[in-house]
Parts: C-alpha cells; sequence; structure tokens
C-alpha cells in the first residue's frame, strides 16, 4: 500500500502543469516619449517591438519616437509555460516644432508656401491691437487681382536646429510698398489698396528663427488713417500668442526689420495662419528712417508638398 501511494504521488506531480503566460500592455505618454508597463505573469522574457523599427529586452522600458504618428507596440513574452504576446496602439501627437520644422529627421526642414485659397473668416488685414481684429477678409487668389500671383511661389523654409532660409523663386518677393518704394526696389506697379508690391530680393546666408512665448511689445501706429507726420504710435502688448522671430531674412512679407517678427495664430501640420506686420509709414531721412507697424496681415500658409 505504501508503495502504491508514493507511485500515484509521483504521477500527479508529473501531470500538474506548469502555468502559461499572460501579457497586458498599459503606456503613458509623454510627449514623444511612453513609459511602458505591462501586466504579466509567469514571464522571464520579453521582447517589445515600439513599431518604428526599435525594440527592447526591458521588462518596463522607455522609448522616445523621432516623429509624431500612430504605432502599433508589440510585447511578446516567455516563461516556463509557453510564450504569449500583446499589442497596444500609440499616437504621438506633433510638437509645434515638429509642425513647423518638420521635426529633428527633416534634414531639409519644412517648406511653406502662401496658400491661394483665402481662409474665411480669418485671412484678411486689421489693426495692430491685442484683439486682433480681420477687418477686410481677402478672396482666393487675390494677388491675382493686383499682378502680383508669381509671388504664391516663393518658398519659406524652417529647420529644427533654427536655421532658416527663403527662396524667391521667380527672381521678386511679396513686399510692403512704402518699405520698397523708400528702399528703391519695387518692381511694377504697387498695390497701394493692400500696400504690398513686387520688390527685388537677394537671399543671405546664416538667417535664423526662434520661437517665443512672452509678451511681444511692438511699438505701433495706433490709428492707421492719421495724417500727422510723424503719426502717433504707442507700445501694443500681444499676450497669449506664440511669435516668432527672424533674423537675417524675413517671413511672408519682406519689409522694416521693425516686422521681422510675427505671431502664429495657430497651426497644424498641414496649415499655419499667421498674422504679419506691415508698415504703412516710413519717414525720416535717408540715414534714420523711423517705420512702425500700420497693420497686421493675417495669412494662411501650406506646406509646399501639398500645394
Amino acid at each position: 500500500m505504501l508503495t502504491v501511494i508514493v507511485l500515484s504521488a509521483v504521477m500527479v506531480a508529473s501531470c500538474k502543469k506548469t502555468p502559461a503566460p499572460t501579457v497586458e500592455i498599459f503606456a503613458t505618454v509623454n510627449g514623444y516619449t511612453v513609459t511602458f508597463t505591462p501586466k504579466v505573469t509567469d514571464v522571464d522574457k520579453y521582447s517589445w517591438n515600439f513599431g518604428d523599427n526599435q525594440t527592447s529586452t526591458e521588462s518596463k522600458p522607455s522609448h522616445t519616437y523621432a516623429v509624431s504618428g500612430n504605432y502599433t507596440v508589440t510585447l511578446a513574452v516567455k516563461g516556463d509555460g509557453g510564450s504569449a504576446s500583446a499589442e497596444k496602439d500609440i499616437t504621438i501627437e506633433a510638437s509645434f516644432l515638429e509642425m513647423l520644422t518638420g521635426g529633428t529627421t527633416a534634414t531639409n526642414g519644412k517648406t511653406w508656401v502662401l496658400d491661394q485659397t483665402a481662409t474665411p473668416e480669418i485671412d484678411g488685414r486689421g489693426p495692430v491691437s491685442s484683439s486682433m481684429p480681420v477687418t477686410t477678409a481677402p478672396t482666393d487668389d487675390f494677388l491675382l487681382d493686383y499682378n502680383l500671383d508669381a509671388e504664391y511661389d516663393n518658398e519659406y523654409t524652417f529647420y529644427a536646429d533654427g536655421n532658416y532660409s527663403v527662396n524667391p523663386v521667380n527672381g521678386n518677393v511679396l513686399a510692403g510698398a512704402t518699405y520698397s518704394s523708400i528702399k528703391g526696389i519695387t518692381q511694377g506697379e504697387p498695390a497701394y489698396d493692400i500696400e504690398m508690391c513686387q520688390a527685388s530680393y537677394a537671399p543671405s546666408p546664416g538667417a535664423t528663427w526662434e520661437m517665443h512665448s512672452a509678451d511681444l511689445i511692438v511699438d505701433a501706429i495706433t490709428d492707421p488713417n492719421t495724417t500727422d507726420i510723424p503719426p502717433v504710435h504707442d507700445n501694443v502688448t500681444f499676450t497669449g500668442k506664440t511669435w516668432i522671430s527672424i533674423t537675417g531674412a524675413f517671413f511672408g512679407i519682406l519689409d522694416f526689420p521693425t516686422t521681422q517678427k510675427f505671431i502664429i495664430r495657430d497651426i497644424a501640420s498641414d496649415k499655419m495662419h499667421v498674422a504679419l506686420f506691415l508698415c504703412g509709414y516710413g519717414f525720416g531721412d535717408d540715414q534714420d528712417i523711423m517705420a512702425l507697424p500700420t497693420n497686421l496681415i493675417h495669412l494662411t500658409f501650406i506646406p509646399k508638398t501639398t500645394k
């Protein structure tokens, strides 16, 4: 009887199965970095695939994606009882830097051109004020009405490292009429209705851009219809805006250096709405011309590849 009992116990022990592994993926997304904390049982080996050709064998890895997008993450596990796997979809939202420049992986930067399709209630002209109203809205292809349609092709390229370039595709650029007249670079007849014209422009190397979120304080003409010389002007403060400063070049409209700042009203990967400062007055002598922003020109830009 003792022998039978011992044999029975051995047979029961040998028939008992080792539990199979189980796995479930949990993740915390912080910008481009994702921290993974899987829930597993009976696991001793991990094999992660993050969906961007990057892998890991850590149990609780942290992974940083290079660009935004939707990624399917796979975790395969093994234990004494076998193997198991799980998947989880991860969405990485594009940062402001990536939307503007294409991100750190875009070696050629991201090139923007002026959209020929007007955006209702967003594009147009308005006074320089913190409320930024649009009082005069353009139509589609509005530059065509002023024989300036060639300037739709001009290219403005932002790089993630802060470099910047302007490419006047047809040799000229869109410019402020007052600036171009004073500088003697006007090409053709200025369109004084919109205070712009074609102007010659020779790009210089070494241009840069910088993003700001602090208050933007601009010395601007407070009454665009004034006839006073010098016109009445005062500081105007823009709060809660993201704005860009350009050094060594310009964006959108070539004008006095006082306009080498522009406000990004909103941005997505395929569209950017901006407010540009335009100087309608230039006064003083040739050695010391004082130019102040008179209007805000609200325009929409799109990536070159979508034009």
